[in-house]
């Protein structure tokens, strides 16, 4: 017997209740039972047995219990059954309701990785974060889905709550991103230091700054205070808790301001280098004149 013939047997009368069935009221331990005892159950069976719908069978059909993943949002999780990739951008309508959907064995498969569900266990601090980003452990690709989240999202309300995760749950991701050349672009290293320099409360920063690591790598860097629109308030505590010491800066006429900040605050080793630089945000005195000056005017301007 084929499908056709079981459905060209169907009572007449039984028509408009076989395809408009009452659903029974969602109680998970009644709930089998219930459909067991259905008068469709036998041709359940026969759909199943003969391969007309499967596992995925639910991802097709509509819902109408209070907080089920709308169509959108089954789309995603047809997307994790069948292996097949969606944009990180993709739209999740209720994050929530999708989480309730997934085992924990689907957080270390790239298809969940999704911006809308990253951002969502970032805001409620969901237990499946940890695995989320535990999933980086056994597949390298995750760190382009968590960069390009961090990348996208910059100065955000979510990046802030990334830099905190990232610093509590893998501190040591700081200087694998900055030091791969295959995780960030080029001088990307510096926007991501920069956030979390921001971000992260000065007492936090050792966390990321094992053998010193990072001090090391901002002092010795000429242009790292070539910044847009820089936060002092911000970053020269976050630099004086991380005791930088530059002994060199390359400065543009914009980045003035900042760098004098960081020369008042003796944020530099003494050489001939920053000296000229020193004078020369501080009290303007071109670098030709600096080795014939400097002693003289250090002993008249202390302070």
């Amino acid at each position: 017997m084929n499908l056709r013939e079981v459905l060209s047997d169907l009572d007449p009368k039984m028509e408009d209740t076989f395809w408009s069935p009452e659903l029974p009221s969602y109680e998970p331990k009644n709930y089998l039972a219930e459909i067991q005892n259905s008068k469709n159950f036998g041709l359940l069976k026969y759909l199943v047995r003969n391969g007309y719908i499967d596992e995925n069978y639910a991802a097709y059909v509509s819902y109408f219990y209070p907080n089920s993943p709308t169509a959108q949002d089954r789309n995603f999780l047809l997307s994790i059954t069948d292996r097949a990739s969606l944009e990180y951008v993709y739209h999740l309508d209720q994050p929530d309701a999708v989480l309730e959907c997934l085992e924990e064995a689907d957080f270390f498969h790239r298809e969940v990785r999704n911006f809308d569900l990253l951002s969502y266990l970032l805001r409620t601090k969901g237990p499946h974060l940890r695995t989320l980003l535990q999933s980086a452990a056994t597949d390298q690709s995750a760190h382009t889905f968590f960069v390009e989240f961090w990348r996208t999202g910059r100065r955000s309300t979510r990046a802030f709550r990334f830099i905190c995760a990232l610093c509590q749950e893998h501190p040591e991701w700081f200087r694998i991103w900055c030091e791969s050349k295959s995780i960030l672009l080029e001088g990307e290293w510096r926007l991501f230091v920069l956030d979390a320099l921001y971000f992260l409360p000065p007492e936090r920063l050792s966390r990321i700054n094992k053998e010193n690591w990072l001090t090391e790598r901002i002092s010795d860097d000429p242009k790292f205070l070539q910044l847009d629109s820089p936060n002092v308030q911000r970053l020269i505590p976050a630099l004086k808790a991380l005791s930088v010491r530059f002994s060199q800066i390359d400065y543009r006429e914009e980045d003035i301001s900042l760098v004098r900040e960081v020369c008042q605050e003796n944020l530099y080793t003494l050489n001939l280098s920053m000296l000229k630089t020193a004078m020369a945000v501080i009290w303007s005195i071109p670098p030709a004149e600096v080795e014939s000056r400097s002693y003289t005017h250090i002993l008249r301007h202390p302070g």
